[in-house]
């Protein structure tokens, strides 16, 4: 289908400049400090400020999206991107920190979690591969915008930096949602990729549950509970990672070199859990890919010098799939009737998991002078989290879904 591929490409480059985007603030942290003479501290209330917009953007995806579309949608991501960005080229910091809101939006609305949303209505068959490459499309974005802001800000200064970014972005994401994106297929008479093979190979097409019927059953709270544990795992992790290169005894250059290790590693995993959950299904893809992160984590006290970082930053990258874990375990048990709603719950999980992931590092740090005992701690509940998703997309779970869907369908 013409339209379902343009969609896929679509958003592939959609969340590779949104997420590019969001990732490059770490380039802009320190130069915003010098610009209004505040804090490391005060300078991060911009990413805490960032992931409640998250957040709150998570929670309501589904009903955005049956509200407005997914094209208009996007249209306004790209237009509070554009914002953020101007308010660092034109405004104060009050000004600065009411925009960060839209920053974290736009990161979802314009993100993964949208774009998730419209493949699971394109693709009925196949959207798990889909998915997995856009980690493809963030790791590029990371590649090519956090270098190309970080230039910019040396060379004309970080106010116009942002203003030339944030034209780029804006007008990037815009187009994206104009010329690629569609709404779903019913839309427009079609159907999703792929529908006519799942209608033939199974004898009972699954729509899916209403999510009053999803919010009672455990499958949903054991998804969502094992996106929380994940993402606190892996965000704990992943904020700190130059520190916790460094403490294994190399330079910050090297830990650099390690952190580039890591991007370049977690750009294959993307397409591989999406091959894997097509064809083993998302509890066992889950194990295959997560395990290798959590055991790794969990040995980090043995991992000393370049080659032990070296190592975990290669083992830790499969564990980057969190970010569509959620959406392909809630729409292989619930089917795609609320993918709206529940894409964005599972997105939900993992920012409350990265807010609380990070700050307790930190703390773990501050107590005992290293980042070791959270990261066996964060092995373990990677692993806790890993168990609850085989446990909650298995066959005893799938076929109590089933009759409960079954004993609520009303025979024409």
């Amino acid at each position: 289908m013409d339209r379902a591929r343009k969609v896929s490409i679509g958003s592939i480059l959609m969340v590779m400049v949104a997420i590019g985007s969001n990732v490059s603030m770490s380039v802009y942290l320190l130069p915003v400090c010098r610009l209004y003479d505040i804090s490391i501290t005060q300078g991060s209330l911009i990413f805490t400020i960032a992931a409640v917009g998250a957040l709150v953007s998570s929670l309501a995806i589904g009903k955005i999206l049956d509200a407005f579309g997914i094209r208009k949608v996007v249209v306004a991501s790209g237009v509070m991107m554009f914002l953020f960005f101007a308010s660092i080229a034109f405004m104060g910091l009050p000004f600065v920190y009411a925009a960060s809101f839209l920053l974290g939006s736009a990161s979802v609305l314009a993100g993964f979690a949208s774009a998730q949303v419209v493949i699971t209505w394109w693709y009925a068959k196949g959207s798990a591969k889909v998915m997995g490459f856009l980690g493809v499309g963030t790791g590029f974005g990371g590649i090519f915008i956090v270098p190309a802001a970080a230039w910019l800000i040396e060379n004309i200064g970080v106010r116009k930096a942002a203003l030339v970014h944030g034209s780029f972005a804006g007008i990037w994401i815009i187009l994206t949602g104009l010329f690629f994106l569609s709404e779903h297929p019913s839309h427009y008479g079609l159907k999703a990729n792929g529908s006519d093979e799942m209608s033939q190979s199974e004898d009972k097409p699954v729509t899916g549950l209403a999510m009053r019927d999803i919010k009672v059953t455990l499958p949903f709270w054991l998804i969502f509970a094992a996106c929380f544990l994940i993402a606190l795992a892996f965000m704990g992790y992943f904020n700190n990672a130059s520190a916790i290169y460094q403490g294994m005894g190399i330079t910050a250059i090297q830990a650099s070199l390690c952190i580039s290790i890591y991007s370049i590693a977690k750009m294959a995993w993307g397409p591989i859990y999406g091959f894997l959950t097509d064809k083993k299904g998302v509890g066992l893809a889950t194990l295959i890919c997560m395990m290798p992160s959590a055991i790794i984590l969990v040995l980090t006290p043995f991992l000393k010098g370049f080659a032990g970082a070296a190592v975990l930053a290669v083992l830790i990258a499969p564990a980057t799939v969190v970010g569509m874990l959620g959406t392909l375990a809630f729409i292989s048990v619930f089917g795609t009737r609320e993918s709206g709603t529940l894409v964005g719950l599972s997105h939900a999980a993992t920012s409350i998991g990265g807010i609380i992931g990070p700050p307790m590092a930190g703390f773990s740090y501050d107590s005992t002078g290293s980042y070791v005992t959270f990261l066996v701690i964060a092995g373990l509940l990677m692993m806790a989290g890993t168990l609850l998703t085989y446990i909650s997309t298995g066959k005893r779970a799938m076929h109590s879904i089933r009759e409960k869907e079954g004993s609520l369908v009303i025979p024409k």
